[in-house]
């Protein structure tokens, strides 16, 4: 819904899962007559009695929803989501309601360029795309299987090392300082789990390439206020 009022920006993954359906339990005992008690158990049937749709019409099923800013993804390779299932419901449309977008309006071609950027500089990124190279590569291989003990175990060593190596980018502090808001008493443990929390979030790649793009947001709209006060400065602006 926020993407569809353009009151956010969507990051991170390609799609979400693409659940777009509610269920419901039928209990077949619950059904069956005294008489015929000695069938049970019967067990239940599970029905797709929903669907879920937004406001521009279009279904979340299968397509689930598609990343404004796509992030490199360690498990892109796998076949994941609801439309890897089998007998999965398609997506589809309905006839979209009338709904009116944030004024305010975002420059996501703007702010998809400078995340690509820092993206194709970053180690950590660069790395990922290429063990999720290597594991896409191996996965079409998938029929090809080393019986060889010895290559196999140099294969599973070499497969842990490339792992090891985006571990260790992905958990090296970073230039970025992250505190809480609002200073407040905390008990030990709780202060304690919070540094911790904190120590993470300052070494996840992620949290930090959203809060850059969110930065970039903010850039984006107070260069879009300047160039607006200095049009009615002009006196060309009605």
């Amino acid at each position: 819904a926020l993407q569809d009022y353009q009151r956010a920006v969507i990051i991170g993954s390609p799609n979400t899962f693409g659940k777009g359906t509610v269920q419901t339990f039928a209990d077949l005992d619950s059904l069956v007559p005294t008489r015929a008690s000695h069938l049970k158990p019967l067990g239940s049937l599970k029905l797709t009695i929903r669907k879920f749709y937004r406001v521009n019409g279009g279904s979340t099923q299968g397509e689930g929803v598609t990343a404004d800013i796509i992030l490199p993804d360690t498990y892109s390779y796998l076949e994941l989501g609801e439309k890897s299932l089998d007998y999965y419901l398609p997506w589809d449309t309905i006839a979209p309601v009338p709904y009116q977008k944030w004024p305010g309006g975002l420059e996501l071609s703007y702010l998809k360029e400078k995340s690509q950027q820092r993206v194709r500089a970053s180690k950590v990124f660069t790395n990922i795309n290429a063990y999720v190279g290597k594991l896409e590569a191996e996965k079409n291989l998938k029929n090809n299987y080393q019986l060889e003990l010895s290559k196999f175990i140099r294969k599973q060593e070499e497969a842990k090392k490339e792992f090891q190596k985006i571990e260790a980018l992905q958990t090296a502090p970073t230039q970025v300082k992250v505190f809480g808001l609002k200073e407040q008493q905390h008990s030990k443990a709780r202060s304690k789990s919070l540094t911790d929390w904190y120590q993470q979030i300052n070494k996840d790649a992620y949290i930090l390439e959203a809060a850059a793009v969110i930065q970039d947001m903010i850039s984006s709209s107070n260069d879009d206020g300047k160039k607006k006060t200095a049009f009615r400065k002009s006196g060309l602006e009605k």
